[in-house]
């Protein structure tokens, strides 16, 4: 992980190298390269697929993509509630979704991911039939970027919210946010399924158009 500002661009294929070299493994070690596909930073989802797609081509290994808003079941240990990381995504809107892991350690989709207002987020959390998912706990914990940005929002919603006895909280600062740990998790999982692709399937997923692309359509259109 780097706090630096727009840092993995410049020292994501240096911190490789470091974690390589730490952990005493050499680059014939790597049977599989795995990333978050996103959503997320348009740029830092490109550099992330880019690089390891690039590293899975050397190497000749598969890939696996890694759901971002997934990856976070995997941020709080032993945790078994649902977890519902929120980005902000600009113009009102949040990249968001809901998911836990069943008892047979599976991953779980409450809500689907999405980019949508985050008032939407809330009417689908209080469309969710809790009831429904078996080893489900009743509490839901929010991550992400997104959380900052729409505290106020959040507790409002919260207050006048009719799903009972679920239990709201946002999750510690030291595991709010996305964690390489988690992401690897859950691509070994996805491996050990047999969901390993060549390199040329890995691509992003934006779930909305860029900025670029929305006026380019509208000069189309127009």
């Amino acid at each position: 992980s780097s706090d630096e500002p727009m840092s993995h661009l410049k020292c994501l294929v240096g911190m490789i190298d470091e974690l390589l070299a730490e952990r005493r493994l050499e680059r014939r070690d790597i049977s599989c390269v795995a990333a978050s596909e996103g959503p997320a930073s348009f740029t830092g989802v490109r550099i992330g697929i880019s690089t390891a797609r690039a590293v899975a081509q050397a190497l000749r290994v598969e890939t696996v993509g890694v759901s971002t808003l997934e990856s976070f079941v995997y941020n709080l240990p032993d945790y078994r509630g649902a977890v519902c990381p929120i980005f902000d995504a600009r113009r009102g809107e949040v990249y968001c979704g809901a998911y836990y892991v069943n008892q047979a350690d599976e991953v779980k989709t409450l809500i689907t991911g999405r980019a949508c207002l985050v008032e939407e987020l809330f009417s689908a959390i209080d469309a969710v039939n809790w009831d429904g998912y078996a080893g489900l706990e009743k509490d839901l914990i929010f991550f992400g970027d997104g959380v900052p940005v729409y505290r106020a929002k959040i507790e409002e919603w919260q207050a006048a919210s009719s799903i009972g006895d679920i239990r709201i909280s946002m999750a510690p600062a030291e595991f709010a946010t996305q964690r390489a740990p988690s992401v690897a998790k859950l691509a070994l999982a996805l491996w050990r399924r047999g969901l390993a692709r060549p390199f040329s399937e890995l691509k992003p997923v934006y779930m909305r158009m860029s900025e670029a692309e929305r006026k380019l359509r509208g000069a189309v259109g127009a």
